[in-house]
């Protein structure tokens, strides 16, 4: 089972197919085991969460906007498919509890694969002469997303734990310190901007979390590296000129994006146009402002827009509600979790990361690339995990 578990980790970060193999293996092993009442001792298949009255909620209001809009004309089963994200928390937290996951070897041996996948990001899209960093995953936005999640987290981490690793192992302090700036270094040169502010946001609230004076350190470095960059390296200094002349560049059509999928959510403001479907009638609403045929479908490029026009204000406020209540959760591990404990480390640092991810969606629809969901799916069900862990010392 836990080889099931890292293969699915290690395929989030270098193929969508792998992922969704060993997702679905360990799914099925964990039904199998669960239905012949096999496994560790005190473990369920199927843990209670606090959620059991928000899911019906939450897939009721997208069937509603499926059916009360009528945009969609395909079988409704096939749309529903892919809200199997929501099984897949659960099973990830059942699987987390029945490998008894070490958190001290997960982080580790997470360090290790962030490094290694960020080196071959680097390597694939330097042979491929990208502009930006895709990788692996052959898309810089994702690559970016779903490993800035990875980075904060592991940041996280290490801004908890430096005094101790510094005093305990120098070669592992010099391991995390060498492994987080090459998956920074990666982040960077994935040029999305979104991810870059989402990364500092994180950084400076976990910081801040810990000492007002580490997070002075934070801003302080953070402002030194971007300026630095800025003055040094051209190909930063433009990207971040294009902030300010939009017009001509990619920026222009995220802004039509944006303006068009907040049309659609006029024209269906309680249940949305149907989850998804505001991607579909983009060409109709361009042919509305006059726009030309070949502008540039996609994904609205803010989560939180997507779910307004394609959920509405119900789907919305159900979102809001399920991504801030993990992030609740996070800050009271953290605050009940012992002192010096990697319960309390691993949760700041995904508290960070959700944080830094939130912030990231602002500019994309981060949550919608299925890689991307299922790392917030691990971190989800860590939170969960780590939750259960210290009730059961308690009791």
């Amino acid at each position: 089972m836990l080889y099931l578990l890292i293969l699915a980790f290690i395929g989030t970060l270098t193929s969508q197919s792998a992922m969704d193999l060993f997702v679905t293996l360990y799914a099925l092993t964990l039904l199998v085991q669960g239905l012949r009442k096999k496994g560790p001792a005190g473990w369920k298949l199927f843990e209670k969460m606090g959620l059991e009255y928000f899911w019906p909620v939450f897939v009721i209001t997208i069937i509603l906007g499926f059916l009360v809009n009528g945009h969609y004309e395909g079988p409704l089963f096939k749309r529903m498919t892919e809200l199997l994200w929501i099984l897949s928390f659960y099973f990830t937290v059942s699987c987390y509890r029945y490998v008894d996951l070490d958190l001290k070897k997960a982080m580790k041996f997470s360090l290790i694969v962030g490094l290694l996948v960020s080196i071959g990001s680097i390597i694939v899209s330097a042979v491929k002469g990208e502009p930006r960093v895709g990788g692996i995953l052959n898309n810089a936005m994702t690559t970016a997303h779903s490993y800035g999640l990875v980075f904060l987290t592991l940041a996280g981490v290490f801004l908890s734990r430096w005094q101790q690793m510094w005093k305990e192992d120098r070669k592992e302090f010099y391991l995390w310190v060498f492994s987080l700036a090459v998956m920074g270094a990666t982040l960077i040169l994935t040029m999305t901007r979104g991810v870059w502010v989402g990364m500092f946001v994180g950084l400076v609230v976990v910081a801040a979390v810990l000492s007002l004076r580490l997070a002075s350190v934070v801003i302080g470095l953070g402002i030194a590296i971007v300026t630095g960059m800025f003055f040094l390296w051209p190909k930063f200094h433009d990207r971040i000129l294009l902030i300010f002349n939009y017009e001509h560049t990619y920026d222009s059509q995220r802004i039509i994006l944006w303006k068009t999928n907040w049309m659609i959510f006029k024209d269906h403001p309680w249940l949305g146009a149907g989850y998804g479907e505001n991607y579909t009638l983009l060409p109709k609403y361009y042919a509305m402002q006059g726009l030309p045929a070949d502008q540039f479908v996609g994904h609205a490029h803010n989560q939180f827009l997507h779910m307004l026009a394609g959920t509405g204000i119900v789907g919305l406020l159900c979102y809001v509600f399920l991504y801030f209540f993990f992030v609740v959760k996070a800050w009271g591990v953290f605050k009940v979790a012992p002192p010096n404990s990697w319960e309390k480390a691993v949760s700041l640092g995904i508290f960070g990361s959700l944080i830094g991810f939130a912030v990231g969606g602002l500019t994309e629809s981060n949550f919608e690339h299925a890689k991307v969901r299922m790392v917030v799916i691990f971190l989800w069900a860590l939170i969960f995990f780590m939750k259960q862990n210290l009730g059961l010392r308690k009791s």
